[in-house]
């Protein structure tokens, strides 16, 4: 899967009544799509810039 990018379309489902992800709800509820949007992207800039990424600890060894 590509890194996240702002770029890329809305999509919100209701999980409890559509599982499988087959209806895509942003349209219908353009507000909460964009706030929901914005969540990851503001959990991501608390992160620090430099991380040990899979595969790379002295523990995979």
């Amino acid at each position: 899967m590509p890194p996240f990018s702002a770029s890329w379309p809305s999509y919100s489902a209701d999980l409890a009544s559509d599982p499988g992800e087959s209806r895509n709800l942003a349209a219908q509820h353009p507000d909460l799509a964009k706030s929901l949007g914005i969540k990851p992207q503001q959990w991501n800039a608390t992160l620090p810039v430099e991380y040990v990424k899979s595969g790379t600890s002295d523990d995979d060894q």
